[in-house]
């Protein structure tokens, strides 16, 4: 009896939890990760989001620092950049998942940020981990990412 209890809560906060989201107006998005590089040349150890905006504006980004991260046929959208910040060692770097979601006009991305772990040997070189994403076409006001643990990490408004 404990089972089939056990089962019908489990069932009853996993509706709770996936019907969350359309009760709270957020709306599922997909969005890509096309390039990552673990040194992007930014500078400040503050975790950044950047809207670059259409293709043309990140052509125009890779010129300037000199890192290619697009691809070559990359598809219309919009793409942002999310930099770690400037890390004194290797072994740091940030993922995004392909699962958002829209909130009030606000893409809302969910990043997983890695560090080495405590007294793990590791280069000893100035790295600045960054990931170019691709939102596709919207009229999305801001966008913003958190880390695993559900702590904000940067945000940005729309720049096109």
């Amino acid at each position: 009896m404990k089972t089939v209890a056990g089962v019908c809560m489990a069932l009853l906060l996993g509706g709770c939890s996936a019907a969350g989201n359309w009760l709270g107006g957020a709306t599922p998005l997909r969005v890509e990760e096309v390039g990552n590089s673990s040194s992007c040349g930014i500078s400040g150890a503050e975790t950044t989001l950047q809207w670059l905006g259409k293709r043309e504006a990140v052509q125009a980004w890779q010129t300037q620092s000199g890192i290619e991260l697009l691809p070559e046929g990359a598809v219309a959208g919009s793409y942002v950049l999310i930099s770690m910040g400037q890390r004194s060692s290797g072994g740091y770097g940030v993922t995004v998942s392909r699962d958002a979601q829209v909130r009030d006009g606000r893409v809302q991305l969910q990043g997983t940020f890695f560090a080495p772990k405590a007294g793990q040997m590791n280069i000893q070189m100035i790295t600045s981990p960054c990931v170019l994403v691709r939102l596709p076409e919207g009229a999305w006001r801001a966008v913003e990412v958190s880390d695993q643990t559900g702590r904000l990490r940067a945000s940005a408004e729309r720049a096109e």
